[in-house]
């Protein structure tokens, strides 16, 4: 299947898991490092996220072209804490309630 061109942007956008993420991604692939940062921005004010995704940021040969960005892996840092602080208040929730 070499050789066919697919437009992501559109799929990115409706995608139900990480579509701000997944365009962030996408612009990256495209060499934009401008609207990938754009994109990571609005990424980095959700609160939920799967860390997967945060897991697949890191390592992304997609993000290739700005992984080095000082911008770029200030915003992945902000991620990472972010979703680290959300998982020790959600452990703490559940263990209040018993369910952990």
């Amino acid at each position: 299947m070499s050789g066919i061109e697919i437009d992501w942007e559109p799929i990115a956008k409706w995608s139900a898991v990480g579509g701000v993420s997944a365009l962030g991604v996408y612009f990256a692939y495209k060499g934009d490092t401008k609207k990938t940062l754009e994109h990571m921005k609005l990424f980095a004010q959700q609160d939920n996220y799967m860390y997967w995704t945060l897991l697949f940021l890191k390592i992304d040969p997609l993000i290739d072209p700005v992984k080095d960005n000082p911008e770029f892996q200030q915003l992945l840092q902000e991620i990472d804490t972010k979703f680290w602080k959300n998982h020790i208040k959600i452990k703490a929730s559940l263990e209040e309630k018993g369910l952990l």
